[in-house]
């Protein structure tokens, strides 16, 4: 019954070629890229209840998934959070990049400490050094980097000195709670 309803819910998707219906599904992405701090990404999503919105196509339909997960540009901007730094953070993140292809890529590297397990600190480097590790061996394909992360991060996120850098722009701030996280306000 499923693969019925999967395989009616569209007609007009089986019918056109899939770089067609690629950019159709590319050009309905939100404008909103990574010039925003890196923590407002998931928090934006979280308000309204959303997904990322190649996830959302993803869940339509397996026609719509394969459509979603075959087409770069929606795999093109990646938020990585530090302080989420789990097996299945990292495999999520990986197939994220596999899916972008080799197209230029927009991150947001952000941390903030009111949600993470522990405090960031160069001590407990084997938590998110795994993380940055994917992040540098990406780095000839870095078109925007935007990290808000704690000050001694930056010098962990330096590329893997292969290939022609195309970073275009790169923003680099301070965590606005690192220091005192009951400080903080949203």
């Amino acid at each position: 019954m499923l693969k019925q309803v999967n395989h009616h819910h569209d007609p007009l998707i089986q019918r056109l070629p899939l770089e067609l219906i690629s950019k159709v599904f590319a050009f309905c992405l939100p404008q909103a890229r990574v010039d925003i701090a890196p923590l407002k990404i998931e928090l934006l999503y979280n308000r309204h209840r959303i997904r990322p919105f190649n996830i959302v196509l993803g869940a339509i339909c397996r026609a719509w998934r394969h459509i979603a997960w075959s087409t770069p540009d929606l795999w093109s901007t990646l938020p990585i959070f530090l302080h989420c730094h789990s097996k299945t953070r990292l495999d999520l993140i990986l197939e994220w990049l596999e899916r972008s292809a080799h197209i230029p890529l927009d991150l947001a590297v952000g941390y903030d400490p009111r949600i993470a397990s522990g405090h960031l600190t160069e001590k407990n480097i084997h938590l998110w050094k795994p993380l940055i590790d994917i992040i540098n061996g990406c780095s000839s394909r870095w078109r925007t980097v935007n990290m808000d992360v704690p000050d001694f991060v930056h010098s962990y996120i330096v590329g893997d000195g292969d290939g022609i850098c195309i970073l275009e722009r790169l923003t680099v701030q301070e965590p606005q709670c690192s220091a005192h996280p009951i400080a903080c306000h949203s």
